[in-house]
């Protein structure tokens, strides 16, 4: 990128700020009513369970995308096995 490239950017974000509620958000504060409104029936097992599905679900994106990208482009500083480092 050259220099006024560099520069133009923040000052466009200051003119103009990008919609950061409708992207950051609203996608997850739907996730949790939609949790809240299916699993929310009192018990503290209801919870739980709604905990479960929102980080399971969650976790299974991440392993997903890790499965699905190259090995060259896995990113893991250090956090290899006890026994490949021998």
């Amino acid at each position: 990128m050259s220099l006024f490239s560099l520069l133009a950017v923040p000052l466009i974000e200051q003119a103009q700020p990008l919609p950061n509620l409708r992207l950051v958000h609203e996608p997850p504060t739907w996730c949790y009513g939609f949790l809240e409104s299916w699993f929310n029936a009192g018990p503290r097992r209801h919870g739980t369970l709604a905990w479960l599905v929102g980080v399971g679900g969650l976790m299974l994106v991440a392993a997903g995308i890790h499965l699905f990208l190259p090995t060259s482009a896995r990113f893991s500083p250090g956090c290899e096995s006890p026994w490949s480092l021998a």
